[in-house]
């Protein structure tokens, strides 16, 4: 999927390449690297996270050198590289702040924003009581927990690295909101019928 992203054929959605690459790369590390990526602490994950967003801007950075837009003219993120590669800091960081001055903006006056804080305090209330909860589900379902920290995780790279995060973000975390609500709804009928 981030390889898909970020091909310059296809419009090279960079911060769409690397929220995929971030998600399914760690659902990935989860899944099949043997319990590498169970059980990490905070710092650790942001580690792993920022290794697999440089994998992704390197992935970005090839595809564009090896595989040249053609005639529809350079992608947005080619002329990035290109201009990075000219040294024009000035140009790429002007281009970083006018990104976030718009997410800023849209986070401020989007309803998308009002989804996505509902969705994030879902999930915190559903794993905050009663204690334990959360390493209950990592012991009882391991595949959902990937699921959900892979979700929750994608929704902080699509909104830092999308022009419109806000929207990219709270359409993801609904997806790990409401079947944590669910889980949990199920969790108390089946302790209240016992």
């Amino acid at each position: 999927v981030a390889a898909y992203l970020a091909v310059p054929q296809l419009g090279a959605n960079a911060g769409g390449a690397i929220t995929a690459a971030v998600a399914f790369g760690l659902a990935w590390l989860r899944c099949f690297a043997g319990g590498f990526a169970r059980g990490l602490g905070l710092l650790r994950l942001a580690l792993l996270c920022a290794a697999l967003v440089a994998a992704a801007v390197a992935g970005l950075w090839l595809l564009n050198a090896a595989l040249p837009s053609g005639s529809a003219g350079q992608s947005h993120i080619g002329r990035a590289m290109a201009m990075l590669g000219q040294g024009r800091t000035d140009l790429i960081a002007a281009t970083i702040v006018r990104k976030l001055q718009m997410n800023l903006h849209l986070i401020g006056v989007s309803a998308w924003t009002k989804v996505l804080a509902a969705g994030m305090l879902v999930m915190a209330i559903a794993v905050a009581r009663p204690q334990g909860v959360f390493r209950r589900w990592e012991s009882r379902y391991p595949d959902y927990m990937t699921g959900f920290l892979a979700i929750a995780v994608g929704s902080v790279a699509a909104l830092a690295f999308n022009d419109s995060g806000i929207v990219a973000a709270a359409t993801m975390i609904v997806y790990a909101a409401v079947p944590m609500l669910l889980l949990r709804f199920q969790e108390d009928s089946s302790s209240h019928s016992a």
